[in-house]
């Protein structure tokens, strides 16, 4: 071939396979940062982050199974809530036990509104009503991608909202588990967080998410960092 003939055909055809090698690494990367983004952070179907408890197999069903307990003890304060913001349908329930200061709980992903059961039970006897809600894409709620927080706490405000305009509640803090403790930090530092947003109980906040991120990468998928990790966080 007239490729080999020449010094300068070499060079030529040696640039080519490089690029489409680097091209094929390239796509391929692409494609698992796609599917990690889609296994991870997308909701393909309703019953993806439903409301049941997402670890049939640990400790946590027994910690599901005694909140599911606490609710049904405290059914004659509960009341279903709703609200709509950014065009999706948003869901909740409501424990109203008469205070002006309530606590709203914001679990983390693949959590649906009765994972805040477990955790509620302290609040009503330190004198607050108690908010579980289920996230964008999560449970009942509309919504197709979980943004680690992103848009989420612009939904918390909207909940936030509720709670002071229509039940007179004029005190509020969070109680965030992993990604819920970042979206709620998310919301009070938020220019349109309100004053009566007061604080924060976080449980598993992390401090970058490209770092947790990447723990499960090379942890839960024994896969290297680099390259897939910067297209799934950044891409």
């Amino acid at each position: 071939m007239w490729l080999f003939e020449t010094k300068e055909g070499i060079a030529v055809f040696v640039v080519c396979i490089v690029v489409a090698l680097a091209l094929s690494v390239f796509l391929s990367c692409l494609f698992v940062a796609r599917f990690l983004v889609i296994l991870q952070l997308k909701r393909t179907k309703k019953s993806k982050w439903g409301r049941q408890c997402s670890q049939q197999e640990t400790v946590q069903l027994k910690m599901y199974n005694d909140g599911v307990a606490w609710s049904e003890q405290n059914q004659a304060y509960k009341k279903d809530v709703h609200i709509v913001n950014e065009g999706l349908n948003l869901y909740g329930e409501y424990y109203d036990y008469g205070y002006d200061r309530a606590l709203i709980f914001v679990a983390g992903r693949t959590e649906g509104l009765r994972y805040g059961y477990y955790f509620a039970k302290p609040y009503p006897e330190l004198g607050y009503n108690v908010l579980t809600l289920d996230a964008r894409a999560h449970g009942e709620s509309d919504g197709t991608f979980n943004t680690v927080g992103f848009e989420e706490h612009k939904d918390l405000l909207a909940w936030a909202k509720l709670l002071h305009d229509e039940y007179g509640i004029k005190h509020i803090v969070f109680h965030g588990i992993c990604i819920g403790s970042s979206c709620a930090l998310m919301a009070l530092t938020s220019k349109d967080c309100p004053d009566y947003l007061e604080g924060l109980i976080a449980e598993g906040m992390y401090p970058n998410f490209y770092e947790t991120f990447k723990n499960h990468m090379v942890g839960d998928f024994h896969q290297p960092e680099w390259p897939t990790m910067p297209l799934v966080t950044n891409g």
